[in-house]
């Protein structure tokens, strides 16, 4: 009995081991095969993102280029683009990008938009002798086209902007900048920034023209 035992003994532990090795090997693998769909799946994104960086570029150099798409090889990958153009005057620019790598593909999808002045809360060509003092509290961007001036404590609390700095009216001034602060930022006030609304009258809006004074008579209200 006691060498049959041992035999015995001896081939359970072998199975045993040999299950355990087998299930090792397949962790193992499968650890293998989640890190390389990992790496594969993040150079897919990652080329998504930098197609999308490109595209965008290309629109920062050039604002106003033609709707198109085309594909770039990149990194080992692919890279296929798209842009299009979904408001003829908002001019709202619709970018989507596929990153493929190793056959798996990332779609990234942006939309670009010009700034525009409705945006401010306060804009100034011309400060002129204007000075912000403690009382004062702004809430949305504010950019003066000139040196911004200061005294006491001004909250601001959208990003607040100037094309020649601050001027501050003592050593005490200490504006409170909670959208952050830019100096150096030029932004000139267009002389044509409402041209494009008269097409827009002209073509299914109401457009009045040759009248030097106009009376809106308003038949009623809804309050």
């Amino acid at each position: 009995m006691g060498g049959k035992a041992s035999i015995l003994l001896v081939l359970g532990f072998s199975l045993i081991f040999l299950i355990i090795g087998h299930n090792f090997g397949n962790v193992s693998t499968r650890a293998t095969d989640n890190f390389a769909d990992y790496f594969d799946s993040t150079m897919a994104y990652n080329i998504a993102i930098s197609g999308t960086n490109i595209v965008a570029n290309k629109f920062f150099v050039n604002s106003n280029m033609a709707d198109g798409s085309g594909s770039i090889d990149f990194q080992g990958g692919e890279i296929d683009y798209s842009f299009v153009t979904s408001g003829v005057y908002s001019n709202v620019k619709e970018i989507t990008v596929t990153g493929t790598y190793n056959n798996i593909s990332k779609t990234v999808k942006v939309s670009l938009q010009p700034s525009k002045f409705s945006r401010f809360a306060y804009f100034s060509v011309y400060e002129g002798n204007i000075w912000w003092k403690t009382s004062d509290t702004v809430w949305g961007p504010v950019h003066a086209q000139g040196a911004l001036r200061v005294a006491g404590e001004p909250v601001f609390m959208g990003k607040t902007t100037s094309r020649d700095g601050i001027i501050k009216y003592n050593s005490d001034a200490d504006p409170q900048f909670y959208g952050g602060y830019e100096s150096g930022v030029d932004i000139p006030l267009p002389a044509d920034g409402i041209d494009y609304l008269d097409s827009v009258a002209a073509n299914g809006g109401k457009k009045i023209s040759g009248h030097d004074t106009v009376y809106l008579n308003f038949q009623g209200d809804s309050i």
